[in-house]
């Protein structure tokens, strides 16, 4: 038997990419990197190949949101707090 199960598909091919991605980057028993953002309403993904799964498009970013507002620095500072305190 093979120590490793043979790659099929050429190594730029999407599957084999993803594949990389989900068996050596992502993969950790001990640890997460986790990026929370604030002030963004969602991405704009028009004219993104939906094939290329390192380009994810633009920010579409919130007018309402305001980092000044003293409410929006507690609730930040509360929700990195329960964050940094979580266990899996």
């Amino acid at each position: 038997l093979a120590d490793h199960v043979p790659n099929i598909l050429p190594p730029k091919h999407n599957l084999q990419r993803i594949n990389y991605m989900l068996n050596s980057v992502f993969k950790s028993q001990t640890w997460s990197e986790v990026y929370l953002v604030w002030g963004v309403e969602g991405i704009d993904q028009s004219g993104v190949d939906p094939n290329d799964f390192l380009t994810t498009g633009a920010p579409v970013w919130d007018p309402d949101f305001d980092i000044d507002l003293p409410e929006t620095q507690s609730h930040i500072q509360r929700v990195c707090s329960q964050v940094l305190t979580q266990r899996v």
